[in-house]
């Protein structure tokens, strides 16, 4: 049976279970990331502004673009290991009294940013949460001695009603199974059955990234979707200028940690889809060079999308410490790898 070659995170009809598997696992993975993007633009902009107002010089010139990121990226990640990338970040702005509008420094800015952005680390927990779920029931493909999970891999999926079908065996078979605890597993069944249900009668998908922000932006405030007449006109410029200048970052990071997994998505915003896999083949080879990681498991993969993006995947360890050690090593490797050979 000849089908055509699966590209772009789309699926042409009829396929098998095993390529059913992959391209679920590559929509979660593409439109959890590209939510969790537009969740960080917004914060970034407020950032930059709330940082600036501190100043009395318009706008201080260190926070760049660049820096910008790194915060956004800091202030949406939990814990001590959250608190520690901010204060850090922080640390590359001049916090001098001659231009300081009120009382600043960096232990007292990271103490009010945390502060300031929880509701925005409640937000990025919630699209943490969702493809933590959705994940749970696509990472069965790896259990191939199962003879149920065989049967889900080489079942052949022609329709709609087939489609169906292999969920509904999908999720007996995580019921009977599944490490989730029990009443959790409710949240779990849910989450996938919404993921599953935004797509149509041909398995392409166009509502689930809707979905996804309608439930984050209920976590934020209501008025910071809300423009001001005064502010309208500056702000769509703004957000304007932030997609056509993108390409000013040539990579944007996003870190997820859940389910005893490290995940790193790297955008590439200047590469071409080779030049992305030359990249992405450096960091699975530094990170297997690297001896704390070689007991574990890890993966370094491409997906497709209007930029290519590289995910990273290895197995965290439970101690805090220990996994603050793996964070920063793992961001050592992908800037090291981004370099030129």
């Amino acid at each position: 049976m000849e089908k055509a070659t699966r590209s772009k995170n789309r699926i042409v009809l009829p396929t098998f279970g095993a390529e059913l598997f992959t391209y679920l696992k590559d929509v979660n993975d593409h439109e959890s990331f590209t939510a969790s993007r537009r969740l960080k633009d917004v914060l970034s902009e407020r950032l930059k502004n709330e940082i600036n107002s501190w100043f009395s010089v318009p706008a201080i010139p260190e926070l760049d673009r660049t820096l910008l990121r790194k915060i956004t990226n800091s202030l949406l990640s939990a814990g001590t290991i959250g608190e520690k990338r901010t204060k850090d970040a922080l640390s590359e702005i001049r916090f001098e009294p001659s231009i300081l509008n009120l009382e600043m420094n960096v232990t007292t800015a990271t103490e009010k940013l945390r502060e300031w952005s929880r509701d925005f680390r409640s937000a990025k927990g919630f699209l943490d949460h969702q493809y933590k779920c959705i994940n749970s029931f696509l990472r069965i493909q790896k259990t191939t001695n199962d003879e149920n999970v065989r049967n889900l891999l080489k079942m052949e999926i022609a329709s709609h009603s087939d489609f169906s079908a292999w969920q509904k065996m999908l999720e007996e078979y995580w019921n009977q199974k599944g490490i989730v605890k029990q009443n959790l597993r409710n949240s779990y069944e849910n989450t996938f059955r919404l993921f599953m249900g935004s797509f149509d009668d041909q398995i392409q998908n166009g509502l689930y990234h809707k979905l996804l922000d309608q439930n984050w932006q209920k976590y934020i405030d209501s008025s910071v979707f809300e423009l001001s007449s005064n502010d309208d006109h500056r702000l769509v410029e703004e957000y304007a200028l932030l997609n056509i200048d993108r390409k000013e970052l040539p990579f944007e990071i996003d870190l997820r940690i859940e389910g005893g997994e490290i995940f790193y998505h790297v955008l590439c915003n200047r590469l071409n889809e080779l030049q992305a896999s030359e990249l992405r083949f450096k960091i699975a080879l530094a990170i297997s060079r690297t001896a704390i990681f070689k007991d574990l498991m890890f993966s370094v993969s491409l997906i497709s999308s209007d930029v290519p993006v590289i995910l990273i995947r290895v197995d965290a360890k439970s101690d805090e410490e220990e996994l603050a050690r793996m964070v920063i090593l793992l961001e050592e490797v992908i800037e090291r790898s981004k370099l030129p050979n």
